[in-house]
């Protein structure tokens, strides 16, 4: 007590200096102390004297308000001792109502008078979170403030330096910090150094020493000094490895009620090693340093929980166990806490805390929550940004070789936002994990190779990839020789033995796999033409995929003689996704309306509202519909076939073989359009020659041929054909050499 008397900066009060001195040397009782502090204006007796009556009074109820009322008098003085006493009371709701924000502000206000014990309260509070919002930063800062007068504090910010904890990362800086404070006395200070030699974090490994450590503090008594030996034993550090000592050990720490060796042995008893596997005593000594508040003890409570291991299941009750865990600090506490909450198990899904508790863990230097962040700030949506954040959060990883990371940061390159398109490195990347076998990056690199993405193609390396990787039985190295196969890359083109590639992958779950088989039955290409085969396909790739999968299965069987249940799934599909405003999904919702198909009853007003905002945003499929409309006119909506020529007419120029057709129909004078031969046999042509042309069409086109050569000259119309087909060569969508 009067060592923080002392440190208040205040003028020494040399008789409350008296009486704390014999009080703390027994060689007097409290009274005179409480005497000097009722009497004297002395904020240091008042803090003393109140001090006596919480703590030494005989459970007299005007004893503690009296020693309350003394350490606020002292703290609304100014005292900087009286500020941290009433501080800590007002953040723990002891002997007084919890006050969160007025206690740290009587804590802040004694650090900012240059207390050394408040400066490492405030640091401490900051840095573990619980009482307040965690803030590295800001532990950081006081911790620093603190430790030229408190060892405890060096230790702190020793180590927040060493792990770049709050602010840069300095191995060096931070192992000197923390050994200087065990040389100080700092106890935090030597288990740190310890556990620095024994690993050779920031200090050259020096496991003998670390183990002399260790042994001089379970001699004096010291728990954690047991335990520590107990964790050497059992992972065989600088002893032999001897798991049934290492449970002696940890059981004679954990008896001491060190909750961190409680923690260990529950873990000793779960997995049976040491000792026959008992889950009920794991979880009896889980719970027991879960009470004292142990980290670890929480999370794998949470764990267990979670599981239904030893215990029933239980989502909600695990979830709330992690959240406790990840407040004390527990890393790994912190990404499965964001996991449950990404997911929203166990409680409601919370995108943006599940954030900030990855946010934590990488601050606290966990490589998963750093991984899975950085997969967060890349997915769609994110912006270049986020993009440049989680590079920054992968390099690192990746240096350390970190496998999943290399994919990552692999993807980065080749499509982030933040930084030029680098696909050599991608390769490079994914050669990492190909060369030590990982099947994942050998399909990756093997894409690359085989499209010379990155570098020079090497179609042969590619397929050795791909053959290696299906070994291992990955569906996607399936779907990859599936499409080398089809197109003929590296081995010769087949496309029977694609689709047998396809259905491999697409039986093992992959959605471009359901895809790319889907296709090959609806065409007939590679297997035998299957409507039923096709729609299956996709229809479980909609299932599985996202929206364009859906969309595929939509505009299929929306035009293949839907049944019903397709068409009512197909217009589900296009009725939310038109919300969206996508061009396509409103054509597909307004050919509905316009057939009367997918269970909505026909109507035309409303498909032409459709077709035009489709058309407008060029959709070009939506463009011949609305010309349609236009041409045939609907109840509210008189015939305009000069509208319908203006969208048929850019159908055409887009390369759309029925625009080009309705073309060459109004140009003959139908609907009530201007004729005009020439660009009726212009257009009759050029669609006729389409390699995507309809057959049902190719009567009608040849009937308006033979119609124009009747009424045109010949010489003309073999100069006409000339441009169409000059046009149909160059296949760009360019101007017809015809006037329109």
């Amino acid at each position: 007590m009067l060592d923080l008397l002392l440190q208040s900066g205040y003028p020494d009060d040399p008789e409350a200096n008296r009486r704390v001195e014999a009080f703390e040397k027994g060689e007097a009782n409290w009274e005179p102390l409480i005497d000097l502090g009722l009497e004297k204006d002395s904020p240091a007796a008042s803090v003393a004297a109140g001090m006596v009556l919480i703590g030494a009074n005989d459970g007299s109820a005007d004893d503690l308000a009296k020693g309350v009322d003394l350490i606020k008098a002292a703290a609304e003085a100014g005292y900087p001792i009286g500020q941290v006493f009433y501080g800590g009371m007002l953040l723990t709701g002891d002997h007084l109502p919890r006050d969160t924000e007025q206690g740290l502000e009587f804590i802040r206000q004694a650090a900012q008078s240059g207390m050394p014990t408040a400066q490492l309260m405030l640091g401490t509070l900051y840095l573990e979170g619980d009482l307040i919002q965690y803030d590295a930063e800001k532990a950081r800062q006081w911790l620093d403030h603190a430790s030229r007068g408190e060892p405890e504090a060096q230790a702190l910010y020793g180590l927040m330096v060493l792990r770049g904890e709050g602010g840069p990362s300095d191995e060096t800086r931070g192992a000197a910090l923390v050994q200087e404070a065990a040389d100080r006395g700092s106890n935090t200070g030597l288990k740190a150094f310890a556990e620095m030699l024994e690993f050779g974090n920031g200090l050259d490994k020096d496991v003998p020493r670390a183990l002399a450590i260790y042994q001089d503090m379970d001699r004096r008594g010291d728990p954690w000094g047991t335990y520590r030996l107990g964790l050497m034993a059992k992972h065989g550090r600088g002893v032999p490895q001897d798991p049934e000592k290492a449970v002696a050990l940890l059981l004679k720490a954990a008896e001491a009620g060190l909750r961190a060796a409680m923690a260990e042995l529950a873990y000793m008893y779960a997995a049976g090693l040491g000792t026959p596997r008992d889950p009920k005593r794991a979880l009896e000594w889980n719970r027991r340093a879960a009470d004292l508040g142990s980290p670890l003890a929480l999370f794998n409570l949470g764990i267990a929980t979670l599981n239904g291991t030893g215990t029933e299941a239980d989502p909600a009750a695990a979830r709330l166990l992690f959240a406790r865990a990840a407040a004390l600090g527990e890393d790994h506490a912190m990404v499965t806490l964001a996991e449950m909450m990404e997911q929203g198990q166990g409680g409601a899904k919370n995108d943006a805390d599940a954030m900030a508790w990855l946010r934590r863990a990488t601050d606290a230097g966990n490589t998963l929550g750093a991984y899975r962040l950085a997969a967060r700030l890349t997915v769609p949506g994110t912006t270049a940004e986020n993009h440049a954040e989680a590079r920054k959060l992968l390099e690192p990883l990746v240096a350390d070789g970190d496998l999943d990371a290399a994919h990552a940061l692999a993807y980065l390159c080749l499509n982030g936002l933040d930084a030029p398109r680098d696909a050599a490195r991608a390769r490079v990347l994914y050669r990492m994990g190909a060369d030590q076998g990982d099947p994942v990056h050998q399909v990756a690199l093997a894409g690359l190779l085989l499209d010379g993405i990155g570098g020079p193609p090497d179609p042969e390396a590619a397929i050795a990839l791909f053959r290696q990787a299906a070994a291992r039985k990955l569906p996607e190295s399936y779907f990859g020789l599936g499409m080398a196969n089809w197109w003929g890359k590296g081995m010769a083109q087949n496309r029977h033995q694609a689709c047998y590639w396809y259905k491999k992958a697409a039986r093992q779950g992959l959605v471009a796999a359901m895809g790319g088989l889907a296709i090959c039955y609806a065409n007939g290409d590679g297997a035998r033409q299957d409507r039923a085969q096709a729609a299956y396909w996709f229809r479980k790739a909609a299932q599985l995929g996202g929206h364009d999968e859906k969309k595929a299965y939509a505009n299929y069987v929306m035009n293949h003689n839907p049944s019903d249940q397709e068409k009512r799934e197909a217009t589900a599909f296009f009725q939310g996704a038109a919300e969206a405003g996508d061009p396509e999904d409103l054509n597909g919702l307004g050919l509905a309306y316009m057939l009367g198909q997918g269970g909505v009853a026909k109507d035309l007003p409303r498909a032409f509202g459709l077709f035009k905002r489709a058309a407008e945003a060029g959709q070009v499929n939506a463009m011949v519909s609305l010309g349609l409309l236009y041409a045939r006119g609907f109840e509210g909506q008189k015939p305009n076939p000069d509208m319908a020529v203006q969208w048929w007419f850019t159908a055409a120029k887009a390369d759309n073989p029925v625009g080009q057709m309705h073309m060459a129909r109004m140009r003959t004078g139908q609907f009530g359009a201007k004729k005009n031969l020439k660009d009726a046999y212009y257009w009759a042509l050029v669609s006729l020659e389409h390699p995507d042309a309809n057959p049902k069409f190719a009567d009608l086109l040849k009937k308006i041929l033979r119609y124009c050569e009747s009424e045109e000259e010949a010489h003309i119309l073999a100069r006409i054909a000339r441009d169409a087909r000059a046009w149909r060569k160059k296949h760009d969508g360019g101007e017809p050499k015809a006037g329109s």
